[in-house]
């Protein structure tokens, strides 16, 4: 998602403690629970990342 610099993908729980819990330490961040065949998802995905990039926060999406 490189339009969106602030929108972070995390595709394994593996990874969620260091990238959601370790950043949101340091900066405010929002946990977008992701499905593929959510319409209501696929909408709202380019909002966040709108606004992620006008009030630099970081949107970390998951789907696991």
């Amino acid at each position: 998602m490189n339009e969106f610099p602030f929108v972070i993908d995390i595709q394994d729980s593996a990874h969620f403690e260091q990238q959601v819990i370790e950043l949101s330490k340091q900066q405010p961040v929002l946990v977008d629970f992701w499905a593929d065949w959510c319409q209501p998802c696929k909408v709202l995905i380019p909002l966040l990342g709108k606004v992620s990039n006008e009030v630099n926060i970081h949107v970390l999406r998951t789907w696991f």
